[in-house]
């Protein structure tokens, strides 16, 4: 079987589970009072092994909060091959004088098969590259060295523990202040073993790894017309920021960048809204390269690839420090609880302004669909399938707490 079908069907088999499993409401929605749902997650993947999780929400209601007073969401994740992906995020609001809602996260992620073909929007991870840097490293055919080096030539192992704390100022109605500061400490390596695959891709370019703290404050503004949080319908949500780490900011690493990100909500029908999402993302300077896949909006996360934006191409494929995104979502809902989803991303990737790193004509793009279970708004299990003309058409599939945008 196809690694890539393989790891789809595992998955699949995760979300028989995970649906099965979706808890009932604490109490009637619309009263004040705790909420929330826990699910397991079961998958595997050749690389990282069979893995073993959980994901959940808490959240506390109250009339004079919306969505709500105080909210949190945890994970909790390990696989048979020392993969971690652990967090704690929390989110208040109403504090003070209740025009300050103070949020962040803390956490731990570690990988050892995080995907790295290369900068710009033309990189192919080709098998046959791996093949040729064995062939060059005088590897015998089938020998345990060459086996290794073709199989993590195009991987990066680091461990990443993290946090990140911010606050966001009411100054109006509809019109926010935020800012923010995330610290990401990069360990090129595991916990056993220092240092970048032996003779990977990324080896060559950084043969010890780049190890350092990433140190970003970041400050912007936001105006908010939706009509809801968790599931809105109408209205939209504009935000622009500006971030920058020097060594002044306790940064290993000098780079700046500015985020403007729109979302914005239409209902079709009544069962039926039109959900999209517009990302420009514009870095300059020395950014390690788990920062070069980065969108740092108020949320940040990971594109062109991946769960978040280009979901059906493997994640961390395409990164530059130039990124124009987009998304569009069909969501119906079907029941009082459950809803279906429809969507297709898109994306530009340069690696800076003086070198597109491909074609400055190519866009990529992915399209899948998805189920999704809610409950007092503050609880949306989604599972979604991607597909890429990118990655063959391989299906792969996501399951994730709350709507992307």
């Amino acid at each position: 079987m196809n690694v890539r079908v393989a790891r789809a069907a595992a998955g699949a088999a995760s979300l028989a589970l995970v649906l099965v499993l979706a808890p009932p409401p604490a109490h009637a929605e619309g009263e004040p009072g705790w909420a929330g749902g826990a699910v397991p997650v079961l998958n595997y993947d050749a690389d990282a092994g069979f893995g073993l999780g959980a994901i959940g929400t808490l959240a506390r209601h109250d009339p004079d909060a919306r969505p709500y007073r105080v909210a949190l969401q945890a994970q909790v994740f390990v696989t048979s091959e020392r993969v971690h992906g652990h967090e704690l995020r929390w989110d208040v609001v109403g504090v003070g004088h209740r025009r300050l809602r103070l949020f962040g996260r803390v956490g731990y992620f570690a990988t050892v098969n995080r995907n790295h073909c290369g900068l710009g929007n033309e990189v192919e991870c080709a098998p046959a590259e791996a093949e040729a840097a064995a062939d060059a490293a005088g590897l015998a055919p089938g020998s345990p060295e060459r086996v290794e080096l073709v199989r993590h030539f195009h991987q990066v192992r680091y461990v990443n523990p993290f946090a990140q704390v911010g606050a966001r100022w009411r100054l109006g109605r509809r019109l926010s202040a935020f800012g923010q500061w995330r610290l990401y400490d990069y360990r090129p390596g595991t916990l056993r073993e220092r240092g970048p695959y032996p003779g990977s891709l990324y080896a060559r370019a950084h043969p010890d790894g780049e190890a350092g703290l990433a140190s970003v404050p970041q400050l912007g503004v936001m105006v908010d017309s939706r009509d809801a949080e968790g599931t809105p319908a109408r209205g939209a949500w504009v935000e622009v920021s500006l971030r920058v780490a020097d060594a002044a900011t306790g940064s290993a690493w000098r780079f700046a960048g500015v985020n403007v990100t729109t979302r914005a909500y239409q209902r079709l029908a009544p069962w039926l809204v039109l959900a999209t999402r517009q990302v420009t993302d514009v870095a300059a300077g020395a950014l390690p390269l788990p920062e070069l896949g980065l969108v740092n909006a108020a949320e940040t996360y990971v594109a062109f690839g991946g769960q978040a934006m280009g979901r059906g191409v493997r994640e961390h494929r395409y990164v530059g420090r130039i990124k124009v995104l987009g998304q569009l979502e069909l969501r119906a809902d079907l029941s009082r609880r459950w809803g279906a989803i429809a969507f297709v991303d898109a994306g530009w990737i340069a690696v800076d302004l003086a070198d597109v790193g491909g074609d400055p004509a190519r866009v990529l793009g992915s399209t899948g669909a998805g189920v999704r279970f809610v409950q007092h708004q503050t609880f949306i299990l989604r599972a979604d399938v991607g597909l890429s003309p990118h990655e063959g058409w391989a299906p792969q599939l996501y399951l994730q707490l709350g709507h992307l945008y």
